[in-house]
């Protein structure tokens, strides 16, 4: 399990945040999971939040431009959609 960050606007993921975020060991930055625990926890149910890299934000300026999937996207988007269904708590 890794350190995530989760923010509820992509303008105020900067690159100094975003350095900054490493810094404190975090490995990604989420910005749908907030909303559903933020509802969950309003109405005092339990929820749980699986994430899967889907895209690369430029780390640097200069860097390559931000980019969807990767290599072989699909096929691992599928094997965590079937370990997610197949998960069973301890």
């Amino acid at each position: 399990m890794k350190n995530t960050v989760t923010t509820d606007a992509v303008y105020r993921q900067t690159y100094y945040k975003e350095a900054l975020w490493r810094e404190m060991g975090c490995h990604g930055v989420d910005m749908e999971a907030s909303a559903f625990v933020n509802l969950c926890n309003y109405y005092g149910l339990k929820s749980s939040v699986a994430l899967m890299v889907s895209d690369r934000h430029p780390l640097h300026q200069g860097d390559p431009p931000w980019g969807w999937g990767g290599f072989n996207f699909q096929e691992l988007r599928d094997r965590f959609i079937t370990a997610c269904i197949n998960y069973e708590t301890p």
